[in-house]
């Protein structure tokens, strides 16, 4: 993203409500850096997809059953 984390900032807080708490407000930041980093990884081809995950959580599954 092009704008700087001081802006996008003082953009989330003022989008928010009057009542917002401080661990409101870290939650919607925590919400954010999630966000960025996911888009980094999307760019980045940096995912797996969700075939093989699937494909690998029935395999570890079925390794614990037997």
């Amino acid at each position: 993203m092009s704008k700087g984390i001081k802006k996008k900032l003082i953009e989330l807080i003022k989008k928010m409500p009057e009542n917002s708490t401080y661990e409101d407000i870290q939650y919607e930041i925590h919400f954010l850096q999630k966000l960025e980093k996911a888009e980094k990884q999307l760019e980045q081809e940096k995912t797996i997809p969700h075939e093989i995950v699937m494909k690998k959580i029935r395999e570890k599954i079925k390794r614990k059953n037997d």
